[in-house]
């Protein structure tokens, strides 16, 4: 499948990793897989971590705005990692316009994780969750 979903930190944050060939299509069928993470989870919020890196797509404004689990209720931050593309930059922007979510556009995933430790003080050190999972 060209996008994996897979929790990066059980039942805080879930790592999106969009592969080149992704699809709108694909995009919203992972839209019910994402509501079921988010379900699962007891955490007040549930963050999403969206790498972009080995991806030229981008949905379409419409596959977008037709996604459910950014109105869930237990859904905190967006980060979308390695979006170059001015228009895909746009595209977030005016679903994060949309949605009234909180989203932001990083370069790597160090700085993502880096982020989300600032903006929830609940996390764990998520660089030592990488340490950690490697050994």
């Amino acid at each position: 499948m060209p996008v994996q979903l897979s929790w990066y930190l059980e039942n805080r944050v879930i790592l999106m990793v969009n592969h080149d060939g992704s699809s709108d299509q694909e995009l919203l069928e992972l839209d019910q897989p994402v509501i079921n993470y988010l379900n699962q989870s007891n955490a007040s919020l549930v963050h999403l971590i969206w790498n972009n890196n080995d991806s030229k797509y981008m949905p379409s404004i419409n596959a977008t705005k037709a996604l459910q689990f950014p109105k869930h209720p237990q859904f905190g931050w967006t980060i979308t990692v390695g979006l170059n593309n001015p228009l895909q930059r746009f595209i977030v922007a005016v679903a994060n316009a949309f949605f009234k979510s909180r989203v932001r556009m990083v370069n790597t995933m160090d700085e993502a994780l880096d982020f989300l430790n600032e903006v929830d003080g609940t996390l764990p050190a998520l660089r030592d969750n990488v340490l950690d999972k490697a050994s």
